[in-house]
């Protein structure tokens, strides 16, 4: 609820009855601040080779960062990527799932807020609406990983996603 709470106050809303606390501060203190947009270091990654359409193929040559894919083929075939200044991202669905990467080598420069949202190396697990989504920082680089099950039960705890987390791959890109 804290994370919710912190969220709603970032986006200038206040949950109904919601009690003031040090993530309200540091939330306020957050949407008084100028947002400034940086570049973020991007690290140099080997990639392997992955069976992907030739569409995709060349849309992730493009890719200004390591463009991570999850090395499971029945995903792959039908993989979308899309990718612009400082972002790239892929969808893809088989098995009753649609799965969903997103990177961006740009964040927003909140040193005030990196102590409350650092996941000190570890991936950050949410669940919300029956879709997981796992954050994460590799190569410099900051990711998010959906997945969507048909049948939400399956998408119920954070297995699948993490199964695939732990597949996931440099499939090109450079910085």
């Amino acid at each position: 609820m804290r994370r919710a709470g912190m969220l709603l106050a970032v986006m200038g809303v206040a949950p109904a009855g919601a009690a003031e606390g040090p993530a309200d501060e540091v939330a306020r203190k957050a949407l008084e601040a100028p947002a400034r947009i940086v570049e973020l270091r991007v690290e140099a990654a080997p990639a392997v080779t992955l069976p992907l359409p030739d569409e995709a193929r060349a849309r992730i040559a493009a890719v200004k960062m390591p463009a991570l894919l999850p090395r499971r083929p029945d995903l792959l075939a039908g993989v979308v990527v899309t990718s612009g200044p400082g972002w790239y991202a892929a969808s893809m669905r088989g098995d009753g799932i649609h799965v969903s990467i997103h990177g961006f080598a740009r964040a927003h420069a909140r040193p005030e807020l990196l102590k409350e949202l650092r996941t000190a190396g570890s991936p950050r697990v949410e669940i919300v609406d029956g879709i997981v989504s796992v954050s994460f920082e590799r190569y410099g680089v900051g990711y998010t990983l959906d997945v969507e099950c048909v049948q939400v039960a399956r998408c119920a705890d954070a297995a699948l996603a993490l199964d695939l987390f732990g597949d996931l791959v440099v499939a090109g890109g450079a910085p």
